[in-house]
C-alpha cells in the first residue's frame, strides 16, 4: 500500500503548468496501455504481457522512456490486483504466466 503525504511547495505558474501536462500526459500513456491490452487480448485471446505491451507503447509520446515504463508496469499491477481480488475472475496466480 502507498501512504501519501501531501508538502506544500512553491512554483511558478509555468512550472505548475507543465506539471500538470506531465500528469496528462501519464494518462494517455495509461489509456494506451488499456487500449493495447484490450486489443491484443480479443485478438489473441491472452492478456498482453510486460515486454510486448512496452514495445507496443514506446516512442509514441514525448516523454522520457523510464516515465512510459513506469506507467506501464503500474498498469500491469493494478490488472493483477483487479484479477486476485474480484470474484469469479481467474485467480492472480494463474494469470501471472501472461503478465
Amino acid at each position: 500500500m502507498y501512504r501519501t503525504q501531501k508538502v506544500p511547495f512553491l512554483a511558478s505558474k509555468t512550472t505548475v503548468d507543465a506539471l500538470f501536462a506531465l500528469n496528462r500526459l501519464s494518462a494517455e500513456v495509461w489509456n494506451r496501455c488499456l487500449d493495447e491490452a484490450r486489443a491484443h487480448h480479443l485478438q489473441t485471446g491472452i492478456w498482453i504481457d510486460k515486454s510486448t505491451l512496452q514495445k507496443t507503447v514506446k516512442k509514441q509520446f514525448p516523454m522520457h522512456s523510464q516515465c512510459i515504463q513506469s506507467v506501464c508496469h503500474r498498469y500491469l499491477r493494478a490488472r493483477q490486483g483487479a484479477w486476485a481480488n474480484l470474484p469469479g475472475l481467474r485467480s492472480a496466480k494463474e494469470n501471472r504466466s501472461c503478465c
